[in-house]
């Protein structure tokens, strides 16, 4: 089972490392090398380059409030889709 979207914030790992410096001690797992995030990051964005009617890519080094735009668009795109497709299933079913 996969979901239908994934949205993927993007950050490179030396703009994540210093918010979260700001934001609280790191845990064991933030205190890996910051060459393992950049990794994990070059492999989420090479899904969402390989499957990109799944992956919405959300450039978080903007502002709180041009994310919370993007994520508005993407949510009605994606409730638009849902309901062309139920209604094409219901015109094709009936």
């Amino acid at each position: 089972i996969q979901p239908d979207l994934t949205l993927l914030f993007d950050l490179p790992g030396e703009i994540a490392q210093e918010r979260r410096s700001k934001a609280r001690t790191p845990d064991k797992f933030e205190c890996l090398d910051l060459n393992f995030f950049e990794n994990v990051r070059n492999e989420y964005l090479r899904r969402a380059k390989a499957d990109p009617d799944r992956f919405m890519v959300i450039d978080a080094r903007q502002s709180p409030e041009l994310i919370w735009k993007q994520l508005s668009e993407i949510q009605l795109n994606y409730w638009c889709k849902l309901l062309i497709y139920i209604d094409y299933f219901m015109i094709g079913f009936f």
